[in-house]
């Protein structure tokens, strides 16, 4: 990418998830990374849906500062606290399906059966 010339910075979308790798290895190496939103749905009906569009889009959207949104870093005690909660709200609803399934085979069970 350096032989291209000089970036002021690199629109990445999806930072948080889907882009979250490459915006690591970016920022890693030193270059200014900002977060671009999916372009609007009129610009991708009237422009079509393709790769050399949408990263024309991404480009035109931090050239002309229309997305200023420096990428967070996922790193450090906030990541840890997301991973957690993610981790314990994963959980929670593991154990109420199984909860429920096991309500249910226990409803729909004979009744000499569910009585024991």
């Amino acid at each position: 990418m350096r032989k291209h010339g000089q970036r002021a910075a690199i629109g990445v979308e999806s930072t948080g998830s889907f882009g979250a790798a490459l915006t690591r290895t970016l920022t890693a190496a030193g270059e200014r990374v900002i977060e671009v939103n999916r372009p609007n749905r009129l610009a991708r009906h009237m422009d079509g849906k393709s790769d050399r569009l949408g990263s024309e889009q991404i480009a035109r959207a931090v050239l002309g500062r229309t997305c200023t949104a420096v990428a967070k870093a996922k790193s450090g005690l906030v990541e840890v606290i997301r991973t957690l909660r993610v981790t314990r709200a994963s959980a929670v609803k593991a154990r109420t399906q199984a909860f429920n399934t096991r309500w249910g085979i226990m409803i729909g069970t004979l009744s000499p059966l569910r009585d024991e």
